[in-house]
């Protein structure tokens, strides 16, 4: 397993000290230098910090040139592959084992992933690959990368809330709605909020949700978060760097309040 990112234009600025324990997942070549990537998964857990994957870097088998811990003997190797990548999804960053600067092919589908969740790369050896090493994050150690996740506070997943303002962009545009006002938008909004309320009503089972059967909890929820995004287009905000920067404030709130 290997991987890079894309993002570290996108990923976000350093924020107050986080108490929580930093997250990270480890991908590379997991067949060479072996005894290294023990060290630094040692390393890792040293710091407090959270390896999501792998679980275990003690590899007792080998299946089609993908090695398998002994708790993985009984599962498909695209099984592990798949639950390695939902790994990236809750991680604070990568720490890529990159031996000699060796990142193979198989890191292009991880190096998209977490490129589109923003997730920042560190690693020791910078990848001899010239793309790669651009969007790589230079740490002399497991320790450094941990600190540096850990000043940054947790991990923010802006980017697909990019796309999905840049989806709903384009289907505003296609379906006429493009040229409504922030006004309007705000009291559609309002009104979906509304629908949403009556569905939560309907199912705690309030006596006065009679009538409203057929609202969808779920489907109000789609559409209130849809207006947000055409409110956030008619604003002309971007909504992912306003969450950023939001989330920057609160976490150094949070750390005066608790200095306090």
């Amino acid at each position: 397993m290997e991987v890079a990112s894309l993002a570290a234009s996108v990923a976000p600025q350093p924020t107050a000290q986080s108490s929580k324990p930093a997250r990270a997942v480890i991908c590379g070549s997991f067949r060479r230098e072996v005894a290294v990537l023990q060290a630094d998964f040692q390393e890792l857990e040293a710091t407090g910090c959270e390896v999501l994957s792998p679980r275990d870097v003690r590899f007792v088998a080998e299946v089609d040139g993908f090695v398998l811990a002994e708790h993985e003997l009984d599962q498909a190797p695209e099984a592990i592959e798949h639950r390695h990548l939902e790994s990236l999804r809750q991680a604070d960053f990568v720490w890529l084992h990159a031996p000699a600067g060796y990142v193979g092919a198989s890191a292009a589908m991880e190096l998209g992933i977490a490129g589109e969740l923003g997730l920042p790369v560190y690693s020791r050896n910078m990848p001899t690959d010239p793309v790669l090493a651009r969007v790589v994050r230079h740490a002399h150690s497991p320790r450094e990368a941990t600190d540096i996740a850990r000043s940054r506070g947790a991990h923010t997943p802006a980017p697909p809330l990019r796309v999905l303002q840049t989806y709903y962009r384009r289907m505003a545009d296609a379906r006429g709605y493009a040229d409504e006002s922030a006004r309007d938008t705000l009291l559609l909004l309002v009104e979906e909020v509304g629908e949403l309320a009556r569905a939560v009503r309907q199912s705690a089972g309030l006596s006065r949700s009679a009538g409203y059967e057929g609202v969808d909890a779920a489907h109000e929820l789609a559409d209130v978060q849809l207006y947000l995004l055409h409110l956030a287009n008619a604003l002309d905000v971007d909504l992912a760097q306003a969450v950023i920067d939001k989330e920057q404030m609160n976490a150094a709130r949070l750390e005066a309040a608790q200095a306090a």
